[in-house]
């Protein structure tokens, strides 16, 4: 149901799914990483743009049209690939021109 929302709102809005691990006085086991990816994999059949967190997986942001890799993500580090907001392929990469019109992107 969720992502039936999140898709009535627009098929581009990113999801990230996170994995749980216990910490400090927590228990309760860590959630399957099989888990996550099922989340995943249904995420995608609705969405553009989901994100398995918390694994050894590819969270890079490609383009949904192309698998171009326009976006790297390492841990907390997150590189742009590409300068620009269309693939090769022709598709428009919406977050990308809006992140060049933000207020943090003004110098």
């Amino acid at each position: 149901e969720m992502v039936d929302w999140i898709a009535s709102i627009s098929e581009t809005v990113p999801l990230h799914i996170s994995r749980y691990f216990p910490r400090f006085l927590e228990t309760a086991p860590p959630t399957p990483a099989a888990t996550i990816s099922s989340f995943v994999e249904i995420a995608r059949a609705r969405l553009k743009y989901v994100y398995p967190g918390n694994l050894q997986a590819n969270q890079d942001t490609c383009c949904p049209s192309c698998g171009l890799a326009w976006v790297s993500r390492n841990g907390y580090n997150t590189t742009i690939l590409h300068s620009g907001a269309v693939c090769k392929c022709g598709l428009k990469l919406p977050f990308l021109s809006d992140l060049r019109h933000s207020p943090s992107s003004k110098g």
